[in-house]
Order: C-alpha cells, then structure tokens, then sequence
C-alpha cells in the first residue's frame, strides 16, 4: 500500500475531519482514505462554463479581415468539392 503525507492542512479542516471521523466510528486516517478513496471513484461532474470562462477564450484577430469575403470563398471552396 502505497503512503500520502499532507502538509500545511489546516486547522480548522483537521477538527472538521476528526469530527467527522467519530461520528462514523473511524480513525481520522480512515476517515481521510474513504473520503478520497469515493472523491475519485466518482465520475467527474459537468458543468456549464461561465461568460467570464468563455471570454477568456476570446482573442482578436491580429490584422482585420472582410468577413464576408471570407465566408463566402470558404462556401465556394465547399461548392467546388
């Protein structure tokens, strides 16, 4: 079996934890390998993207083109396929 040491957690997380732990008559290690043991068992959830999420995709091109002309040699260059 494999070994994980967790630094830096705090203070209030590792009550919570203990806590936790007695309430299902657990060690807080127990407690720990469970809740990350079906932390990853699960699938991973989906979820929609945020305007600020999709606005960070943006970008400009870098010098201005005539849109529709480009359109519509991509439509002719699909017409002649």
């Amino acid at each position: 079996m494999a070994s994980l040491t967790i630094r830096n957690l705090n203070e209030d997380t590792k009550q919570k934890l203990r806590i936790r732990a007695a309430a299902h008559g657990r060690s807080m290690e127990e407690e720990a390998r469970q809740i990350i043991g079906e932390a990853v068992s699960r699938p991973a959830e989906r979820r929609k993207a945020t305007v600020e999420e999709i606005l960070a995709f943006r970008c400009q091109p870098k010098e201005s083109f005539d849109q529709k002309a480009e359109t519509d040699a991509l439509w002719s260059y699909i017409d002649d396929l």
